[in-house]
């Protein structure tokens, strides 16, 4: 019975080891894909800034209209 705990104990050991190595290989995988989805959010910014520059020329029309 002993010799059947010992093999249990050294499998359960075996799991665990294998699954905090994934967890820690899936947050690593996480922390360097982290900046690309922040990449996004950027891409955002360029068309709001080409809306901008597009009614720049509007408001500088309308300033001069009045």
């Amino acid at each position: 019975m002993d010799n059947l705990q010992d093999v249990l104990t050294v499998a359960a050991t075996v799991v665990e080891y294998f699954l905090f190595a994934y967890l820690a290989v899936a947050f690593i995988v996480y922390a360097l894909k982290s900046p690309s989805t922040v990449k996004p959010s950027r891409v955002v910014s360029v068309p709001q800034k080409a809306w901008e520059r597009s009614v720049a020329p509007t408001t500088a029309l309308a300033g001069m209209a009045s």
